[in-house]
């Protein structure tokens, strides 16, 4: 059962300043937890769903997810086909199976290609 999630990041520019002396013990750094990023008392199913149910209609948490999604270096936006799709993804957890997207989302947003 997972319970909270967190992700390092270690700035590799600064760990390889000096090629010629690696640092053995690199500082790595916490970019996020996931239950203070997304304001979660825990990570079970149920507030993950509901949290998904967030990011479906507040462009604001998604945008904050697709930035933690890409440790804090995002090189291109996620909107529309993009967004659906992601959010499909985590609700299904198949992303062979973009059609179940059509009854997640009730035919509006369907991401199949035609």
């Amino acid at each position: 059962m997972v319970l909270d999630h967190e992700t390092f990041i270690l700035n590799l520019t600064l760990a390889n300043n000096q090629p010629s002396k690696p640092d053995p013990n690199p500082s790595w750094t916490l970019l996020y937890r996931a239950s203070k990023a997304y304001g979660l008392s825990t990570l079970f199913p149920s507030d993950m769903d509901a949290l998904i149910k967030v990011m479906k209609n507040d462009d604001r948490v998604f945008q904050r997810f697709w930035y933690l999604f890409h440790k804090g270096h995002v090189s291109e936006p996620c909107t529309d086909t993009c967004k659906t799709s992601l959010i499909c993804l985590l609700q299904s957890g198949r992303y062979d199976l973009l059609t179940q997207c059509d009854v997640l989302h009730g035919d509006k947003n369907s991401v199949r290609k035609t």
